[in-house]
């Protein structure tokens, strides 16, 4: 497949020249053979995650406690309620309904309901929890700034677990292949 133009990036040299054609130009796949495809979600906040729940579902999280939604995939974009303003940082879904977001100070969040309301969860953490991974209908891991803390009740309670990495301080995310088996 050709590479099709898909945008300029605009580049001034220190002189004021335009620098914007040599080396800049970014090429990809159009759409139709497997590119990627920019959506407008209606928000300007930074988005940090995304998850997606088959071909038409997907959840943004970032920042101000902003989660956008598609039902879609992606044609329209809606902002869903979840009553926070700490930035989330991940987010993660089971299937269309079950999901969670997680964000500073702690921060986590469950619907039951694919977003139509969000509940608010006691960690356990104070600092920034940064991934989420949704092992099934019970189980659930965070990451984040103190470690690990997992859950096998649906999120009623998390239990803490350090990493074992004494010169790690900041875990970005989290992703469990089997209940057993995870990745930091």
């Amino acid at each position: 497949a050709d590479s099709t133009p898909l945008a300029k990036v605009r580049v001034t040299t220190a002189s004021g020249a335009d620098a914007s054609d040599d080396v800049f130009t970014i090429y990809g796949t159009p759409v139709e053979q497997g590119g990627w495809l920019a959506q407008v979600t209606g928000t300007t906040l930074a988005l940090w995650d995304v998850a997606g729940s088959g071909e038409d579902r997907a959840w943004a999280a970032g920042d101000d406690g902003t989660i956008v939604a598609t039902l879609d995939g992606g044609d329209t974009w809606a902002k869903q309620k979840t009553g926070v303003l700490n930035d989330l940082r991940g987010v993660d879904f089971l299937d269309g309904a079950f999901g969670y977001a997680v964000g500073l100070s702690g921060r986590i969040l469950r619907t039951k309901d694919g977003g139509a309301s969000w509940a608010r969860l006691s960690s356990g953490a104070t600092l920034a929890l940064n991934g989420i991974d949704v092992v099934d209908a019970t189980r659930a891991a965070a990451a984040g700034r103190e470690g690990i803390f997992r859950t096998a009740d649906g999120g009623a309670t998390w239990k803490h677990q350090t990493s074992g990495l004494t010169d790690a301080i900041w875990l970005r995310d989290v992703d469990f292949v089997s209940p057993q088996r995870g990745w930091v």
